[in-house]
């Protein structure tokens, strides 16, 4: 009977192991052997959400939805028009030049539409940094409910605080995304590009030919379209409403910030998807629960144990194969000892 007897107990060591291991292994003893499961439970985490970032139709691939399609489409809605209709124009050149009017071109008339235009590009940047974090902040509870963490299935406390962590951390994260990007935009409306503005004047005296290759734009297409997709130098219907023949300076005005308007937007369109990358995506995949690893660090074994605090029902469970276990291998030392 000895095989049978040596096979039965084989089986029931393997078989409690598999439950043991399915209530989270062992209990850990002792500041050091706690400390080392909540940090291992975490990167645990960390690594599952950093994989569901990095790719995944709801994780990556969602992401790169609203730099590629959202945001694009946002911008593609701005009121540019509005600022740009003739009644808008003669207002805000008349208002520039106060009570004595412009020699020659009516610079402050100029940077007043430009600033206006540029202006609304702060709703569409401040959209897409909400966007992202709402999908981070999705992404951090799919995977905190997901296989990969099936290990934190049984610490509710610990779930909890790493929820409540990745929480926090994404709020500053996005705060900090959401300042860069309208710094962005402050610095356009800050600074116009005087050498861009030169090369726009230029081509559109050339009548939309390319760039010369000596100035700001060196040829580059941007330079010499503008919102409508047309030519710079298709002055006569580019911008809908100056019919009146003394609408044609207003009209070459617009045409004018319409080009500045398009090169700058394809700058921002590229730029505002690096910001919140570094600033939020980058971020919250190296420093979700840094602020997490301080708080176990700094912990005192009863912090400890809360965060690793289970439900009866599975502390008994696990007492019961922890026993049951120990007695089934002192019988396989014992048969295994036995000399016949």
């Amino acid at each position: 009977q000895l095989p049978s007897i040596t096979q039965g107990i084989a089986q029931g060591i393997a078989g409690l192991e598999r439950e043991l291991a399915s209530l989270g292994g062992p209990s850990v003893e002792g500041r050091g052997g706690m400390v080392h499961l909540l940090l291992q439970l975490c990167r645990q985490f960390e690594d599952a959400f950093a994989g569901a970032v990095d790719g995944g139709k709801n994780g990556g691939e969602a992401i790169l939805g609203v730099f590629e399609r959202r945001l694009a489409d946002n911008i593609s809605k701005l009121a540019f028009a509005k600022v740009l209709e003739p009644s808008n124009v003669r207002r805000v050149v008349e208002e520039a030049d106060g009570y004595q009017p412009h020699l020659v071109a009516p610079e402050m008339g100029y940077r007043r539409l430009l600033q206006e235009c540029l202006a609304l590009f702060a709703k569409p940047a401040d959209t897409a940094v909400e966007e992202v974090h709402a999908i981070l902040r999705q992404t951090v509870a799919r995977v905190l409910e997901g296989e990969a963490c099936a290990g934190l299935a049984q610490y509710a406390g610990l779930r909890a605080a790493i929820a409540r962590a990745a929480s926090s951390a994404l709020d500053a994260f996005k705060a900090d995304a959401r300042a860069m990007v309208l710094t962005l935009v402050e610095m356009e409306r800050s600074y116009l590009t005087a050498e861009v503005f030169k090369e726009i004047l230029a081509q559109s005296g050339r009548g939309g030919g390319g760039g010369s290759g000596g100035g700001a734009g060196g040829g580059d297409e941007l330079l010499v379209r503008t919102l409508s997709g047309r030519a710079l130098g298709d002055v006569g219907d580019d911008v809908g409403g100056y019919g009146a023949p003394g609408d044609r300076h207003l009209h070459r005005i617009a045409v004018h910030v319409s080009a500045y308007i398009t090169h700058v937007r394809t700058q921002l369109k590229q730029t505002i998807p690096k910001a919140i990358v570094h600033t939020l995506v980058l971020k919250s995949k190296k420093d979700l629960l840094e602020g997490l690893h301080k708080d176990v660090a700094a912990a005192d074994d009863g912090g400890l144990r809360h965060l690793l605090a289970e439900d009866e029902g599975t502390v008994k469970r696990r007492a019961a194969c922890q026993h049951r276990l120990k007695l089934l291998r002192q019988a396989a030392d014992e048969v295994a000892a036995a000399s016949f």
